[in-house]
């Protein structure tokens, strides 16, 4: 199964600091319901409205993947994403200055406009982003695999998350430090989260769900970047 968020109150949080700023890697794969409004898919934050996620700006021309750090500061994948299908988001986050949008592991777009003071970033957001006190920026639709290195992951591993689809456990584990597939519960997550993971107005489960693979380590065979 995915989870299935409603776009008006539906979002789950993690209260803790995984991450202190950049360098840091976001992924996700989500099939929206809507193409017409900018939702977020994955953000970690702060409480001084300090933010990095990754969002679908169905509300800009093009409907890109965005990346972003605090505001003015994205990056915009060069394709767009198409309401109910699954698809695949991704954001690199190098410096405060340095971040890159993927859309299905390529269509790559970049910035490089200076991001917000770095501060301990104390919660992790699915399906909304936070901004001084208030969740805003609902998901319409249904999210899987959202994923939080405290790494920024090179351009062919993006690809195998996106194109090849690998799961995330495969890619840098030990810099993973937050994974939730949504296959079950939401309790289904990566150690040592999972008693700080907590709902709001509980997300249904869905029973579509995007294939990933697990294969061995010595299966895995590098594409090619575009």
């Amino acid at each position: 199964m995915s989870w299935d968020f409603d776009g008006v109150d539906d979002a789950l949080e993690y209260l803790g600091t995984l991450i202190t700023g950049p360098p840091c890697t976001l992924v996700a794969w989500f099939n929206s319901d809507s193409q017409t409004v900018s939702q977020t898919i994955l953000s970690t934050n702060n409480a001084a409205s300090t933010r990095i996620r990754i969002s679908i700006a169905g509300a800009v021309a093009g409907d890109p993947v965005r990346a972003e750090h605090t505001g003015a500061s994205f990056a915009d994948t060069t394709a767009g994403y198409t309401a109910g299908t699954w698809q695949h988001a991704g954001g690199v986050f190098n410096t405060t200055a340095s971040r890159s949008a993927f859309f299905m592991g390529a269509n790559k777009g970049t910035n490089t406009t200076a991001g917000g003071t770095i501060n301990a970033y104390n919660r992790v957001n699915v399906a909304c982003t936070y901004n001084v006190g208030s969740r805003l920026q609902f998901f319409n639709g249904r999210i899987a695999h959202c994923a939080l290195w405290n790494v920024g992951l090179a351009d062919n591993e993006m690809l195998m998350l996106g194109a090849a689809r690998i799961s995330p456990l495969f890619i840098r584990p030990r810099n993973l430090v937050f994974y939730v597939p949504f296959i079950r519960e939401k309790t289904d997550c990566k150690e040592p989260h999972i008693s700080g993971v907590t709902t709001f107005s509980a997300p249904a489960p869905y029973a579509d769900h995007p294939r990933v693979f697990m294969p061995r380590r010595a299966q895995i065979i590098l594409p090619k970047a575009a």
